[in-house]
């Protein structure tokens, strides 16, 4: 948004600053130059300086400032003026929404002491509260249910399960309001509240519950006044009988539960591990879980001991078992000092602990994965990425053996591939973070792919509004499906259960059976979706009725239309058993910091090893497809249409300088190191070249291994009717196949009882498009053609000045790129806005797109102007077959300037500097991957 204002003679330029209140981060520029930037929200107003810079570019007279507020998740407010003293004036600029609502009155005093039993204490309590002549309200209530969740985890969760009243439902009060304890500190009432939890424990007690009926009848019959201990003691009794009986399934299995204790991960957005320096980690580590107390209903609980400490601000997390239970991999950041996270295993039987990656490389290693043939694969961050729509380091997956050596990268994703795990038959189902070409919020569903990296495909949901997020997806023992939590995007990394089963569906809601209702999610579409009340988070499936899951029964809420109330923070997820159905009971809570990530240690069966078919000499791996019509993606297209398939190779940025906005039909995003306006290509683009379809609509082709790479379907002008808003990769060597254009993914090959065309003729070459492959960048593929046959009347003198195609550079500060003025003219993009337009002209598809598919020639070249009226003929210009090829290419590969992240750059020294180390950097890291598959060949040649 941007607003004029005037500055009078009379001002003092250096006495003014910017006074912001924001929600969130917000930019704001003054005459185009950066002027202030702050992340996150306030409450209240702030002073800004404003930058030396910007100052400077202040005058007498009009000026203009601009402010971009971009928002994560929830409501979103920004105010902001130029101010000389405390109260901002003169300039506001306001967007819909308003600051959040103060935090509820603090308790004074709730009259607390633990006593010798949960009980005593509560009885207590009441009665001193009484004595006191507190007025008891959801303040004081949700206060004493907090200290009782510190003192009394089991006993106060069961108290939250079996009441009716506020104690399952959000409070916004003292603390996290976990839990109202309200109906239960009330003078002047009957013991129906006690009653009411005894009979709602007994059907659960077996052969225990008719003894256990007559007392609640003797209880009864003597009209026992709530202060009667008898009630809470036979309460308490039952629910001992109850705990044991659900939890005989987890205790027939095993007498040990690995676990973490540390921060909530996400917020910022679902993949952020921010807050790692957060105060509360000093409580947290690698901890196991002693079930032997569990076996009686004698009133002992599992006994925790902590095998590594992280009192010293260090963080453990991701553990993963081996086979025979014997060692585990787990991250872990030493010290809060450390900068990143590597992998360790441990002995579980004696103790020691061994590095299995080193300090030799950039990054964070974490999420390991021991693998069926003895290998291991985790996420790292070495790939020297930044994140397109945020900028922190990408992590893709790469393999080493069981020591730590040849290292070898599996993962080529855009952004984040999070989360694997290892299903019973062998593959590996994990989140992909995936955007190519449209919305960044949406899709984030689960791949799957062999544990040598072949066979990367979609698992779920690639292709869906919801849900949103599926987090921490594995296998339920013994069949196809998985249990995940189903989250947002701007949020942290939990959400509600369900079980994805892929015989049902492969997208949307109609695979997904939520958990514990066992019905359809009814779940509005939204960023933060299913982030209202309880949420999971690490689910672990025990078999098809049980698992071990981090829940917080009351844990974040979304409070009003467009508002937030985010209690991240103060979320604390505890350990704990519970049964499809949601019957619950609590392993292990900490009020300080939440327990995380449970692995119960139990020996399970190797999955079937598959014979690795990557073939590391080579470079190049085949596609195969059987019919392009085959599907819907071509819904309404004559056979015949589909003359070519255009290979394109993304490259991704290293660096994180400089950065505009999207929007469309699938929210709005920030772009960083931008290759494009807004709107445009996240990345940079490279042809590889073109593939023949057949006849019979089949086509096979080699392509570049380890390169990520999407197709388009050309008709005969070699204009897009079908475009791949994803990526596939092929390992060295692999051969991939494909049935048709967005197939059913449970469908087999089409039966047709002949060999398909591509295959009788054969691998074949990419033919090159006009030269050897390189990213496409506007000044060199594009404006040289305008410079040839357009500016002699669209320039801004000519005849046709209202479209200038010139070549002359158009400094955006904020981008920190210098487009053209041709470029910013073609996409309808003003100056100092730098977001553009699809329009009659140009009409691209946004990179902000819906995440599901998209019919053919839902925009493009097909569908632009500045194509049709050259193809009839424009004031006698006669465009070539390669310059209508590449003004086609250009739209259809979504408007990219840049044909490399340097490339157009704005940068100051600094940044130029910063920018070239992460490209070195790059290198160094790939130069030791190289090393690490010389080694693997030289071991398997045995040189």
């Amino acid at each position: 948004m941007r607003r004029e204002f005037e500055l009078k003679k009379d001002q003092d330029v250096a006495k003014l600053s910017l006074e912001v209140c924001h929600d969130e981060d917000f930019e704001a520029y003054i005459n185009g130059v950066p002027a202030a930037r702050a992340t996150g929200h306030i409450g209240n107003y702030r002073i800004y300086p404003i930058a030396p810079q910007a100052r400077k570019a202040l005058k007498v007279g009009k000026n203009l400032i601009a402010v971009h507020c971009h928002q994560t998740v929830g409501g979103q407010f920004i105010d902001l003026g130029l101010t000389a003293k405390k109260v901002a004036h003169s300039v506001h600029v306001k967007k819909r929404g308003r600051p959040a609502d103060p935090p509820p009155r603090p308790v004074a005093d709730t009259k607390y002491v633990k006593k010798a039993t949960w009980p005593e204490t509560m009885l207590a309590v009441r009665r001193e509260l009484h004595a006191a002549g507190e007025k008891i309200d959801i303040s004081l209530g949700s206060a004493v249910a907090e200290q009782f969740w510190r003192d009394y985890p089991h006993q106060i969760d069961w108290l939250m399960q079996d009441s009716p009243g506020q104690m399952s439902e959000w409070v916004a009060g003292y603390r996290d309001g976990k839990g109202d304890l309200t109906n239960f500190l009330k003078a002047d009432r009957d013991a129906s509240l006690e009653r009411g939890l005894i009979e709602k424990v007994l059907p659960e007690c077996g052969s225990d519950g008719a003894r256990l009926e007559k007392e609640l009848e003797a209880l009864i019959a003597a009209s026992a006044e709530p202060e009667n201990a008898r009630w809470l003691d036979l309460y308490v009794r039952a629910c001992r009988i109850r705990r044991l009986a659900r939890l005989r399934p987890l205790l027939e299995k095993t007498d040990r539960v690995i676990f973490t204790r540390h921060h909530n991960m996400g917020g910022g957005f679902f993949a952020y591990t921010e807050y790692t320096n957060w105060n509360g980690n000093r409580f947290g580590g690698l901890c196991s879980l002693d079930l032997a107390g569990e076996t009686k209903a004698d009133g002992k609980f599992a006994v925790v001991d902590e095998l590594i400490k992280t009192d010293t601000g260090g963080i453990v997390r991701d553990p993963a078992l081996s086979y025979d239970a014997k060692r585990l991999l787990f991250a872990w950041r030493k010290e809060g000092s450390d900068r990143y996270y590597k992998v360790y295993e441990m002995d579980l039987a004696g103790g020691e602990i061994r590095p299995i990656t080193g300090a030799d490389t950039y990054g964070t290693d974490y999420d390991p994965c021991y693998l069926p043939n003895g290998n291991i694969l985790f996420a790292s961050s070495r790939v020297i990425q930044a994140v397109d729509c945020a900028g922190p380091d990408v992590s893709n997956f790469f393999i080493c053996d069981k020591d730590g050596g040849r290292v070898r990268r599996v993962g080529f994703d855009q952004v984040h591939t999070l989360w694997p795990a290892v299903l019973d038959d062998g593959r590996i189902v994990y989140m992909r973070w995936d955007y190519n070409d449209r919305s960044q919020i949406y899709p984030q569903g689960l791949f799957q792919m062999n544990p040598d990296g072949t066979n990367q495909t979609e698992f779920y949901g690639n292709n869906s509004w919801e849900p949103t997020t599926l987090f921490h997806a594995r296998g339920i023992p013994g069949t196809a499906k998985v249990v995940a939590a189903l989250g947002g995007h701007h949020n942290p990394q939990c959400g509600k259960l369900g079980i994805v089963d892929t015989y049902k569906a492969r997208q949307g809601l109609d695979g997904v059976t939520e958990l514990p209702s066992g019905e359809k999610p009814t779940y509005r579409r939204a960023d933060a979706y299913a982030q209202q009340g309880d949420q999971y988070s690490y689910p672990f499936p025990l078999d098809e009725s049980c698992l071990l899951v981090s829940y917080d029964p009351i844990a974040y809420h979304l409070r009003g239309a467009g508002r937030r109330f985010n209690n991240k923070e103060t979320m604390r997820f505890h350990l704990y058993f519970m049964t499809f159905d949601g019957r619950r009971e609590v392993l292990s809570a900490d009020v300080r910091i939440s327990s995380m990530q449970p692995i119960p240690v139990i020996a399970r069966q190797v999955p079937p090893h598959r014979p690795s078919t990557v073939d590391y000499r080579k470079t190049t791996g085949v596609f195969h497809l059987q019919d392009v019509y085959h599907g819907p993606g071509l819904k309404g297209i004559p056979r015949g249409t589909i003359k070519k398939l255009r290979v394109v190779e993304i490259r991704y940025r290293e660096m994180n300088i400089g950065r505009n906005s999207s929007s469309g039909k699938g929210g709005g995003a920030t772009v960083v190191t931008p290759i494009a306006i807004g709107t445009g290509a996240w990345d940079v683009k490279v042809i590889l070249g073109d593939a023949t379809v057949h006849a019979d609509g089949s086509a096979m082709f080699e392509v570049p291994a380890r390169t990520p790479v999407y197709f388009q379907a050309l008709n005969e002008k070699n204009q897009m009717i079908q475009t791949m808003r994803s990526w596939a990769t092929l390992m060295p060597g692999e051969q991939m196949s494909c049935v048709g254009c967005h197939e059913h993914k449970n469908q087999g090959p089409l039966s047709t009882g002949r060999t398909s065309m591509a295959m009788k003729a054969g691998v074949e070459k990419l033919a090159p498009f006009y030269g050897p492959p390189r990213g496409f960048s506007f000044t060199k593929e594009i404006q040289p053609i305008l410079d040839r046959h357009c500016i002699k009347c669209h320039n801004l003198k000519g005849k046709a000045k209202k479209l200038p195609l010139t070549a002359e550079r158009i400094l955006d500060a904020g981008s920190k790129r210098n487009w053209s003025r041709a470029y910013l003219a073609l996409t309808q993009t003003p100056e100092g806005n730098s977001r553009g337009k699809a329009n009659e002209i140009v009409n691209w598809i946004s990179n902000s797109s819906e995440p599901c598919m998209i019919p053919p020639q839902y925009g493009g070249s097909t569908r632009s102007k500045l194509i049709a009226v050259h193809e009839k003929g424009h004031n006698k210009v006669k465009l070539s077959r390669e310059e209508m090829d590449k003004l086609a290419a250009w739209i259809d590969l979504v408007v990219p300037f840049c044909g490399d992240y340097v490339e157009a750059n704005a940068w100051n020294e600094g940044e130029l500097k910063r920018g070239q180390e992460r490209i070195e950097l790059r290198k160094r890291m790939d130069e030791i991957e190289r090393k690490g598959i010389a080694e693997l060949l030289d071991s398997e040649t045995g040189i």
